[in-house]
């Protein structure tokens, strides 16, 4: 191995001690010339605020549904409008051709609130085409017909019809059922069987016959639910065919169901909406902020020409700064919901993370459902012990930015993502898409001088050069 190599690593090592001192030069002075690698280390100021952007993409079949209020958040309210898949339809004719009801199933795992506050969902028919535009500043009264109800259901999120051995198992699903008029499961089996019709036959044709629902709240506030699923079955009688106790053939009459569910394969549009006066969070002079799903994020600013006058050409091997969270009794914002990105798994078992991603890049990244590449983006978790994110090493695109942009300051953005992994035997878990985190959750930042500070080594040396 490349003996400069070593020693550089050792330099390294003896300059993390020093980053708190001004340019420090850590030389070998017992080489010669020729073979010096200087290492320098410095620490510049960074700046922070809190922005708010009009909308966020949010492609998912995950919905949230309730309405919450939290001093410091404010009031939360969100409904989701839904495409359908046609997963099983009607597999023979309904006796008498009638259809005997149908329902929409609301399926959950977690919430967020007073699980005994008396609710109602509505739900209303869309009448118009959806596009695939998955941003979040929708709004669902373009689409959807507002006067005509299909049906509504007022629930609790704790139902206490079911023992609390049932309710607390890890394999129990916690549902909401709402009965729809019976018109509408009618329409469906009148046209399964018209002679002619292809409406069940593509997914493209199914939505031309039926556009979706919206489902919203009507009444009630205190809780949030994280939807998981939502399906409609349309439920009929029909002649099966099978054998009785002695083993002989048997018709009977038997009940069955058409299913229709939301899937990737089709769009739905989330519909959150947020009242409180953001601007006293965008003018905040002490701290910066987070909100999902609120869109309301902190950008970094890195003063590039700053470094660059402090370290002229030299080749940066790493770049680090921490986000330092107020401990919640000292915090004026003292947020009653979860701090975002705190390494968890949502109820779909998906990673809570905090993305650092640069500002020009947002609009891709989530459309692309990429994945931090620690060049280009980067992701942390929350560290309880000293209250903190760390990005530890962010000198790719610090350096990308000296090249590509050295007058101009570099702005990233601190966003709440969730990541979805998967297991790999050679590599541990490996990401392999990351979304927006829409949940509700709050968290304040500290923007003073010696709470944010980015952290750097760089060489003389070119690291290409170096040979093995």
């Amino acid at each position: 191995m490349n003996w400069k190599l070593i020693l550089l690593s050792f330099c390294l090592g003896v300059v993390c001690y020093s980053c708190e001192q001004d340019a420090t030069t850590v030389g070998m002075g017992m080489l010669p010339d020729q073979d010096k690698v200087n290492v320098y280390a410095d620490t510049i100021t960074l700046d922070a605020t809190t922005i708010k952007l009009d909308s966020i993409y949010a492609k998912t079949v995950y919905g949230l549904l309730g309405e919450i209020y939290e001093p410091s958040y404010g009031n939360f309210k969100s409904g989701y409008i839904c495409q359908f898949y046609p997963a099983v339809a009607f597999r023979d004719s309904a006796i008498d051709h009638k259809v005997d009801s149908i329902k929409l199933s609301i399926y959950y795992q977690s919430f967020l609130g007073d699980s005994l506050v008396p609710m109602e969902a509505s739900v209303y028919p869309v009448v118009k085409a959806l596009g695939k535009n998955y941003y979040t500043n929708q709004n669902p009264a373009d689409y959807c017909d507002m006067n005509t109800v299909y049906g509504r259901q007022g629930y609790t999120i704790r139902d206490m019809n079911i023992s609390d051995s049932l309710y607390l198992s890890s394999g129990f699903i916690k549902t909401i059922g709402i009965r729809l008029s019976d018109e509408i499961g009618q329409k469906f089996y009148d046209e399964w069987r018209k002679p002619g019709s292809n409406a069940f036959s593509s997914l493209e044709n199914f939505i031309d016959f039926f556009p979706g629902l919206y489902v919203k709240t009507t009444y009630g506030t205190g809780n949030i639910i994280s939807v998981g699923s939502t399906y409609i079955d349309v439920y009929y009688n029909r002649l099966i065919t099978g054998t009785d106790v002695d083993g002989n053939d048997s018709i009977y009459v038997g009940k069955d169901s058409a299913v229709f569910n939301v899937t990737k394969e089709v769009i739905q549009l989330n519909d959150y909406q947020s009242a409180l006066d953001n601007q006293l969070l965008l003018t905040d002079a002490q701290k910066t902020h987070i909100k999902t799903p609120a869109a309301i994020f902190t950008k970094i600013i890195v003063p590039i020409p700053e470094i660059i006058k402090k370290m002229s050409d030299k080749k940066f091997t790493n770049a680090k700064f921490s986000l330092s969270v107020y401990p919640p009794a000292d915090n004026a914002y003292e947020f009653s919901f979860p701090f975002p990105g705190n390494g968890n798994t949502d109820a779909e078992g998906r990673y809570k993370k905090m993305l650092l991603v640069n500002a020009d890049s947002v609009t891709t990244f989530f459309e692309n459902q990429s994945v931090a590449d620690s060049r280009t983006s980067y992701t942390t978790t929350f560290t309880s012990s000293n209250y903190t994110y760390n990005f530890n090493n962010i000198a790719n695109i610090v350096q990308d930015a000296m090249d590509q942009a050295p007058n101009k300051n570099l702005e990233l953005l601190v966003i709440p993502v969730v990541v979805n992994t998967y297991y790999s035997s050679s590599y541990g878990y490996i990401d392999y898409s990351t979304s927006h985190f829409l949940e509700p959750s709050a968290v304040s930042l500290r923007k003073d001088a010696d709470h944010l500070k980015l952290y750097i080594v760089a060489t003389d040396m070119n690291l290409d050069q170096l040979t093995p």
